[in-house]
């Protein structure tokens, strides 16, 4: 890449990085509310958002994925199956290994985690004047085009 092109990369990144960061600033407070009415730990709704994958993972992938100790990721799996949110079933091959899932509940739970979150980033942007807005609107959408699919879709 050339001097100039580099720079200009350079300078996108910082522009693109201060916003998010304005972005996050305005909507962190709902977004915190959100998360602490749960009134489950970070952890617990990281491990409810490894789940959301659809598919029943062995408790110590899920510990892996969080970054927590085996028996840590136990607990956690006791509260959030005592909560309703995840089921917890044995292995068909393995009796030793339990598979977590999301029930009904946890989808429902992380949906309305994903709503608050889309309100809280919706709500700054609306300070933004309407032919700016729909500039940004074009431009971050040509460029989400060339970047892979998040892992969790949201609405």
């Amino acid at each position: 890449m050339s001097a100039p092109a580099t720079s200009a990369v350079e300078a996108t990144a910082t522009a693109v990085a201060d916003f998010i960061d304005r972005l996050l600033s305005a909507a962190q407070l709902t977004a915190v509310e959100a998360v602490a009415a749960t009134e489950l730990t970070v952890s617990q709704l990281r491990m409810l958002f490894v789940l959301a994958c659809g598919k029943a993972c062995p408790v110590h992938e899920v510990a892996d994925e969080v970054g927590l100790s085996l028996p840590a990721a136990g607990r956690a799996a006791d509260r959030l199956v005592a909560l309703g949110f995840v089921d917890r079933r044995e292995d068909a091959q393995d009796r030793r290994v339990k598979r977590l899932s999301l029930t009904g509940s946890g989808h429902d739970l992380l949906t309305e985690q994903f709503r608050v979150h889309s309100h809280s980033v919706r709500a700054p942007l609306q300070a933004i004047p309407e032919d700016v807005r729909d500039r940004l609107h074009q431009a971050v959408a040509a460029a989400a085009a060339y970047l892979p699919p998040p892992l969790v879709h949201h609405a």
